[in-house]
């Protein structure tokens, strides 16, 4: 996968923009999650999580089990 530093930034933007606030602190050695940003990621996770369970059954027909 190829992504520009600037695609990622405009990204980062954008969710910035959504939340209405930082996800991130800026220093010269690089960035650190921002309380917010640590609760959007972990919501973000937690959603793909969810959504490749759902998803699961459409690519692979074998016996499944779920585990909560």
């Amino acid at each position: 996968m190829s992504v520009t530093a600037g695609a990622i930034a405009a990204q980062i933007k954008a969710l910035e923009g959504e939340y209405g606030a930082p996800l991130f602190e800026r220093h010269a050695k690089g960035v650190r999650l921002t309380p917010l940003g640590s609760k959007a990621l972990e919501q973000k996770a937690s959603l793909g999580s969810r959504c490749a369970r759902r998803s699961l059954p459409d690519v692979y027909s074998g016996p499944t089990s779920r585990i909560d």
